[in-house]
């Protein structure tokens, strides 16, 4: 079993940079925000997020929905995380 170890500071450091006064977050960044937290994603979201992951790539607006979902599950935790 490999560890999966996840530096929380450069975490919080690229969520802090990430948040923008408009809170909106380029696609790129926020699919390696949630990729950076693995081990809080199931399978089927690693899988969509690395389906998505592709330079200029246009989402639905049934792809946005679902990446919004696993985008605010991951800054969810990471909250979680900060309080702790």
């Amino acid at each position: 079993m490999t560890a999966v170890i996840v530096d929380l500071a450069a975490y919080r450091a690229a969520r802090a940079a990430a948040a923008a006064p408009s809170d909106e977050v380029p696609l790129d960044r926020a699919i390696a925000i949630c990729l950076a937290r693995r081990e809080i994603l199931t399978p089927w979201e690693k899988r969509f997020l690395a389906s998505i992951r592709h330079p200029n790539r246009v989402l639905s607006p049934k792809q946005q929905a679902v990446m919004q979902q696993i985008f605010d599950k991951v800054w969810g935790a990471a909250e979680e995380d900060d309080a702790s």
